[in-house]
């Protein structure tokens, strides 16, 4: 999501009764973090966090954590960038850079399997010429 201004306060609208305790939003950026000001709200089904109001442009995470009225832990992350100037580098995230490692290896073992099964098939099943 891209804005022309920066927001002053962020809001999630839950659909069910949210619990005031362990509510939290918080916003980075690629060179800052804690750019919230005040304590996040859950009032309600809404949970808000109000925001430095001198964000510069560029690319923002938001990463919310709230228990629903039953006592469910809910958690999420979500990106906005503020401007026309669009940092296209990825934030730090140590999850996403795992995930991609932990694909390419099972890609791999996957590939390796796949064509040792078939060589050891054309060895197997092939007439020998003796």
């Amino acid at each position: 999501m891209t804005l022309g201004a920066p927001p002053n306060v962020i809001k999630m609208a839950f659909t069910a009764p949210l619990r005031p305790d362990g509510a939290r939003i918080e916003v980075s950026s690629a060179t800052e973090t804690h750019l919230t000001r005040g304590d996040t709200t859950a009032t309600g089904d809404t949970l808000s966090q109000s925001l430095d109001p001198c964000l510069p442009d560029g690319r923002y995470e938001v990463r919310w954590n709230v228990k629903s009225d039953d006592g469910a832990a809910l958690s999420g992350t979500y990106h906005f960038v503020v401007g026309t100037a669009v940092d296209t580098k990825p934030l730090n995230n140590p999850l996403l850079a795992s995930g991609v490692a932990t694909i390419r290896v099972f890609s791999f073992v996957f590939i390796g399997a796949l064509v040792g099964g078939v060589l050891y098939a054309l060895a197997t099943y092939l007439p020998s010429s003796t």
